[in-house]
């Protein structure tokens, strides 16, 4: 499986793939020229068509969570967004997604081309190009460095996204618990963790209430 920590098959049914396509592709707001490239990163919640499918996602990332030991530890949020590519885009060179308390990052290949376009790059520059099939749905740590090549012929749609941890417990002992909290500071350029250990006076209160 490699950098693939996760994965699963999610179909989603196809008349609402092309009406959420449709609405970014016939947006010019969301079209990158230099890339040539449709892309809802960038747009406000006004400007996501993608988000109708907001409580679809919330389940695959709850299972998600809970069989990587994350979901009764943590508070987190799964920002996502959309991309539309073409045979006419450009490569989407290689970057990570990781600024501070992104742990995990996804995408769900919607539509696939009939050439692998995402693929992994490892220390000394070689490719991998996992396996993504329409419906897939992979996730892997946000560090790893990734790139995109265009579709040789077929549109390729995708929705990508991350798991961006705001806190983190793990217990220590029956009465002990170490706790982790991510704060945006200066403006939301700068992000800091602050470390606490914290003694439970109630010895069955366990984890988070999610977000």
């Amino acid at each position: 499986m490699g950098l693939i920590l996760w994965s699963k098959n999610y179909d989603i049914d196809s008349d609402i793939i092309e009406n959420v396509k449709n609405q970014i592709k016939n947006n010019q707001t969301l079209y990158d020229p230099i890339l040539k490239y449709h892309t809802t990163f960038f747009s406000d919640s006004d400007n996501k068509p993608e988000l109708v499918l907001l409580d679809y996602y919330a389940k695959i990332i709850k299972k998600v969570t809970s069989e990587v030991s994350l979901f009764h530890r943590s508070n987190y949020i799964f920002p996502f967004w959309a991309q539309f590519y073409t045979n006419k885009s450009k490569k989407f060179r290689e970057h990570d997604h990781f600024s501070g308390n992104e742990v995990l990052s996804w995408v769900h290949f919607l539509t696939q081309s009939s050439n692998k376009c995402f693929y992994f790059i490892d220390s000394d520059g070689n490719k991998n190009y996992p396996e993504q099939n329409k419906g897939d749905f992979i996730v892997f740590p946000s560090w790893a460095l990734h790139a995109v090549d265009p579709p040789l012929e077929d549109e390729r749609f995708i929705i990508a996204g991350n798991i961006n941890l705001q806190a983190i417990q793990t217990q220590v002992d029956d009465n002990t618990s170490s706790e982790r909290y991510y704060y945006k500071v200066a403006n939301e350029r700068i992000g800091l963790w602050e470390i606490s250990i914290i003694k439970k006076s109630n010895k069955n209160k366990k984890g988070f209430s999610t977000i």
